[in-house]
């Protein structure tokens, strides 16, 4: 079905979208709604308001967020709520160790609390991942977390849009995104998740230097104050890095640890129309 394919109801895909945001609008009170600068919330936020809805759109920034993505943001979102996590992801870094596919505890910590005895709206789609397709239009989320100690009910106005269904959306509203898009990424987020294969980590590792410098500056702390526990396994804190990485060690042709000069300036943000996007 694309975006402009009727359903049952006689809805396109937009329509079904605004129908569910607007049947499901707290009463005296506004949607929660989660905002990355990703192409999904910036869609999300343009069918929300053409639904009319009542909503605070609020973002969770990480210090390993590209620094285009938050730019474009500020630029061309100045009224999305920064709120920041309980717990500073370095700290519970030292704490909790360095995250994996398996033990990613930093999601919780820095993307997923918040909403708590609200309604959330947000921009997963079913076709992102297995997990995802088995997602609801409308959840009740009960499970309690460090920091959600309350139910919340999550609304997916998306889950049912393509990847192309959303670039087609954002050409034919003429809505902005981030440049790093147009460069080939195909998610923001956390630069180096361990969620992402090896070789799209080892590309954010040389894109984005600053960000990989304070993953390096990290795992040599965490090294020395947990020797006794990763001595055994790793010889030093470089070894353990880079198998965290998916590498025996560093891979030809790439510095390390990385080099930041003190000069060093990213390039400015900009903003282009999805021409070249599915």
């Amino acid at each position: 079905m694309t975006l402009g394919q009727l359903d049952f109801d006689g809805n396109n895909k937009i329509e079904a979208s605004i129908a569910l945001i607007q049947t499901w609008q707290p009463i005296n009170e506004p949607y929660y709604l989660g905002f990355s600068g990703g192409k999904d919330s910036v869609v999300l936020k343009s069918v929300a308001d053409k639904a009319g809805a009542d909503y605070i759109a609020v973002y969770h920034p990480s210090p390993l967020d590209p620094p285009e993505q938050i730019r474009f943001i500020r630029e061309y979102y100045p009224k999305v709520v920064f709120e920041r996590g309980p717990i500073p992801f370095w700290k519970a870094f030292e704490k909790k160790g360095f995250p994996q596919r398996m033990k990613r505890w930093c999601c919780e910590y820095i993307k997923e609390w918040g909403g708590s005895e609200k309604v959330c709206l947000l921009g997963l789609r079913s076709d992102e991942s297995k997990s995802r397709s088995r997602r609801c239009f409308v959840e009740n989320d009960i499970k309690k977390t460090r920091f959600n100690k309350a139910p919340r009910t999550i609304i997916n106005p998306l889950l049912k849009w393509s990847g192309r269904d959303v670039w087609t959306y954002i050409r034919e509203n003429n809505l902005p995104y981030c440049s790093l898009y147009d460069e080939g990424f195909k998610r923001l987020g956390c630069v180096m998740c361990p969620l992402a294969n090896k070789k799209q980590r080892l590309r954010e590792y040389t894109r984005f230097p600053k960000i990989a410098y304070a993953w390096y500056r990290g795992f040599q702390k965490l090294y020395e104050m947990k020797k006794d526990k990763y001595e055994s396994r790793w010889e030093n804190a470089d070894d353990m890095f880079w198998w965290w990485m998916g590498y025996e060690q560093a891979p030809d042709g790439i510095v390390y640890p990385p080099v930041v000069s003190k000069t060093f300036i990213f390039e400015s943000s900009k903003v282009v129309w999805a021409q070249n996007h599915p």
